[in-house]
């Protein structure tokens, strides 16, 4: 993976956490929860790979039309 192509997929999984982050959390109880990093990280991680994988397809269906 070039440098370009590596920034381009930092910058999502920033963009995933700040979004994560920002979306207010409640229990049942009506009151927002406090925020647990490593959730959003690893919910980012995984956020990233499927879009990873989803590219990796779209561009061989490209390829092969």
């Amino acid at each position: 993976m070039d440098k370009k192509e590596q920034n381009k997929w930092e910058e999502r999984h920033f963009q995933i956490c700040i979004a994560l982050i920002s979306r207010p959390n409640f229990n049942p109880y009506g009151n927002s929860t406090p925020v647990n990093f490593g959730d959003i990280i690893n919910k980012a991680d995984r956020m990233v790979a499927l879009l990873k994988e989803r590219e990796a397809d779209q561009m061989a269906k490209y390829e092969n039309d």
